[in-house]
Order: C-alpha cells, then sequence, then structure tokens
C-alpha cells in the first residue's frame, strides 16, 4: 500500500514502513540523469511493497545526500544548518 494513496482506515494494524532515500547528483560520463539513486532506490521500495501488499506501507522518496565532490557541477543543491 501507498501511504498517499489511502485513507487512515486502511492502514494495516502491523505495517512494515518502506521509506525510499536516494540522492540527487552528477553521475560519471554525463548520460545517466541527476536522479540515478532516487529512481534506483524508489524501483526496490516499490519491488518490495508489491511483495508484502497486506503489510508493506510505501512513503514517498526522501532525496537527500552528502555529495561535496559534485558541488561545482550543475544539478546537485545544498544547504548548511546553523544553530
Amino acid at each position: 500500500m501507498k501511504i498517499l494513496e489511502i485513507t487512515r482506515d486502511e492502514v494495516p494494524k502491523d505495517p512494515l514502513i518502506i521509506v525510499p532515500i536516494g540522492s540527487i547528483e552528477q553521475h560519471g560520463p554525463p548520460h545517466l540523469p541527476l536522479g540515478t539513486d532516487s529512481i534506483i532506490a524508489n524501483y526496490v521500495a516499490n519491488e518490495i511493497e508489491s511483495r508484502i501488499p497486506d503489510r508493506g506501507l510505501l512513503y514517498p522518496l526522501i532525496a537527500v545526500g552528502s555529495s561535496m565532490e559534485h558541488a561545482g557541477l550543475w544539478g546537485p543543491r545544498g544547504f548548511i544548518l546553523k544553530t
């Protein structure tokens, strides 16, 4: 089940929560999309959810990462939290 597509009454009693996490960054020769890692993570999470439909609860992808080596390239963006 996908959390964004169900009502609160449809949430399984003992769910296995699946949260795909991937980065947005440049990949090697410029033929791969910036979201390659996120695309793969989302695919794997959807496959897991489809194999345990009565218990799997799929949340939306979280796209995060730390790729300072890509800081000079277009696409990845970062931020610094100050306390």
